[in-house]
């Protein structure tokens, strides 16, 4: 059970944050936090990711030990491990700094402060990591799985019929992207 104090500063935050801040068990928090968007009201920015803080609150927070944070949520997978460790250490030194004093709401708005950073570093990271190794990107399939590619697409001794059966099955309408077919709608909408 949390002191009243911990109490306190949980509804706070609740109210503060509303809906990116809420109770998931007796002593244990969840954060969602954006990037800084200027002011109330403002719509966070297309393509900026979100980052879910969780902490459990030990029975002598804040007087004597600090939140044990944790970025284990699935949505924080989009971060490297790198980045995600980068973080939880910020928290850490971010709430030892505060030690004795309720520092969710500091910690909050510190990773608020700094999460375009860490999103411009993980993508920076993986840019380059894409770039340096093309051949992790696109995995080798098996040689047993090419052999059988080549005999699937293998169309000789097949009647006029049949190899129109068989593209028609397997061949160009295979290859085609999803909705290759769909109308530009700001082309369509643009002629008069």
């Amino acid at each position: 059970m949390v002191s009243e104090e911990v109490e306190d500063e949980i509804l706070a935050l609740e109210s503060i944050y509303e809906q990116q801040f809420s109770r998931i068990g007796d002593n244990q928090v969840r954060a969602i936090v954006s990037p800084e968007d200027g002011g109330e009201g403002a719509s966070t920015p297309q393509g900026a990711s979100l980052l879910y803080i969780e902490a459990e609150l030990p029975d002598s927070y804040p007087s004597e030990t600090i939140p044990e944070f944790s970025l284990s949520n699935i949505n924080n997978n989009h971060f490297s491990i790198h980045t995600r460790e980068d973080i939880l250490r910020g928290l850490q030194e971010q709430a030892n700094e505060q030690l004795g004093t309720c520092s969710l709401y500091t910690v909050i708005e510190w990773a608020r402060e700094r999460l375009p950073e860490w999103l411009a570093a993980d993508v920076a990271a993986q840019a380059n990591s894409a770039h340096d190794s093309p051949a992790r990107a696109e995995p080798a399939e098996a040689p047993a799985a090419k052999a059988a590619d080549e005999e699937a697409f293998n169309i000789r001794g097949m009647s006029k019929g049949q190899k129109r059966r068989h593209f028609d099955r397997f061949g160009v309408a295979a290859e085609k992207p999803r909705g290759h077919e769909w109308v530009d709608i700001v082309s369509h909408l643009s002629k008069k």
